[in-house]
């Protein structure tokens, strides 16, 4: 009867704590979806309030919210103003990653974010993008890095941790 009891003591704990890392990935996950966000919002509305069209505007944008990459895509698909060169006049209906954007274009989502994933310009990439519709059909893309956004992640972590003890002193 022991080991029964405990055996079953042992299956109810570890199916608690995969509950519970996976409500724990989950919260992170969408923690960084939110940041991410938030900054390609913002990013969209000073790019509107200063009609900036140019790429180096853009990599001043870029240094000035911590993000890798910041792209404009007009409303046929195209980047037409970006941080990285390599991606001037890119099509962003020809690779899978890159078309899951096109959902801002065709009007269905007014911003969407992305997981990490190889980009379609450079499968040896990993990227995580957030895009913001803006006027015109065009919409702005940002995005983080794989280092990037596991320090976003990190430093997420931390502050979660530091607000806890917090909480029991």
């Amino acid at each position: 009867t022991f080991s029964l009891q405990a055996m079953i003591a042992n299956m109810d704990t570890e199916a608690i704590m995969s509950d519970t890392i996976s409500d724990v990935k989950k919260d992170i996950i969408d923690a960084s979806d939110d940041n991410l966000l938030k900054k390609t919002e913002n990013i969209a509305a000073d790019i509107m309030k200063g009609e900036t069209k140019d790429s180096q505007e853009l990599a001043r944008l870029a240094v000035v919210y911590n993000v890798d990459e910041i792209n404009r895509v007009n409303k046929d698909g195209i980047i037409y103003a970006t941080t990285n060169d390599d991606y001037m006049d890119f099509d962003m209906r020809q690779g899978e990653q890159s078309k899951e954007f096109m959902c801002l274009i065709d009007g269905s989502e007014r911003n969407y974010v992305q997981r990490l994933m190889p980009v379609s310009y450079d499968a040896a990439t990993n990227m995580k993008y957030a895009g913001v519709r803006i006027k015109g059909g065009e919409f702005v893309q940002v995005g983080y890095s794989e280092s990037r956004f596991y320090k976003d992640i990190k430093d997420r972590n931390q502050k979660s941790n530091r607000k806890s003890r917090l909480l029991f002193w």
